[in-house]
């Protein structure tokens, strides 16, 4: 198992906390689209508000199991899963070495 360097696991950190953000922004615009069905007359309220809350609920145990008590010996694995859900690109892991690479597209192949 490859073992990130310190340098490569300040660059995971950063990695994550911009990739949160980009979750949550995915989150937000769901939820809007939710709430236009609503606005539209395409649900009713009730609908609406439970389908909403059932969604962020959903999303915010999807935060905690991605990002809450992370591990540095599961950073590897969560770029993978961040990389699959599309939230970063190939281009955000150039600074790690070609063995972290690897070791990323081994995981992500497992999400296939």
């Amino acid at each position: 198992m490859y073992e990130l360097t310190k340098k490569e696991k300040k660059i995971a950190r950063d990695i994550f906390s911009k990739s949160i953000e980009k979750e949550f922004d995915a989150a937000l615009q769901h939820s809007e689209i939710l709430m236009t069905k609503w606005k539209n007359g395409n649900a009713k309220g009730r609908e609406a508000f439970h389908e909403t809350l059932s969604y962020l609920n959903d999303f915010r145990k999807h935060l905690q199991r991605r990002y809450d008590d992370l591990r540095s010996s599961f950073y590897l694995m969560n770029l993978a899963g961040i990389l699959k859900d599309g939230y970063i690109t190939e281009e955000d892991l150039k600074a790690f070495s070609d063995e972290a690479k690897e070791t990323i597209k081994r995981y992500l192949d497992l999400y296939k």
